[in-house]
């Protein structure tokens, strides 16, 4: 395999989207176009193309080549360099992390702020800590803390 190779093309790409017989040509990713042209470096290349090509002759292309001899016919096939659009993958991992990190940070903030409101019967909005408050025993209640001289002559 040639990498970074850089073709020039000797006449138009001929592209064409279906075979001998009339069937369109569809792979696992759905249909695509094959495009061959002949190069001034390589001879006759073929790669394939979501889209029919308009390369004309004198164009220049840049990518990889890869030479399969079968049966004795030489196919060559190129392939351009995968878009990036310059973004470093592991970048773009912890951008991702980040990102999922915020927006759970975020779902767990609307949680509390949602159970911090609560409805009292009479409609009226309190947080959780004047329900805390609510909720506490009243100190008159708590049986522990009376002297047992109270229960004298009780018993």
């Amino acid at each position: 395999m040639k990498e970074n190779i850089t073709l020039t093309l000797k006449t138009d790409a001929v592209s064409k989207d279906s075979k001998k017989d009339g069937t369109k040509l569809v792979g696992k990713f759905g249909p695509y176009w094959l495009i061959k042209a002949e190069t001034v470096e390589e001879g006759w290349v073929s790669w394939f193309g979501k889209t029919a090509s308009d390369l004309k002759a004198g164009a220049t292309i840049t990518g990889n080549l890869e030479t399969k001899t079968e049966n004795g016919f030489t196919n060559k096939n190129f392939t351009f360099p995968k878009k990036t659009d310059g973004v470093n993958p592991e970048e773009f991992r912890r951008l991702t992390n980040r990102v999922t990190t915020l927006e759970l940070a975020q779902d767990r903030i609307k949680a509390e702020i949602k159970s911090d409101l609560m409805l009292e019967f009479k409609g009226k909005v309190q947080t959780t800590a004047d329900f805390e408050n609510y909720s506490k025993p009243h100190p008159m209640a708590q049986v522990d803390e009376i002297p047992l001289d109270v229960y004298e002559g009780d018993f």
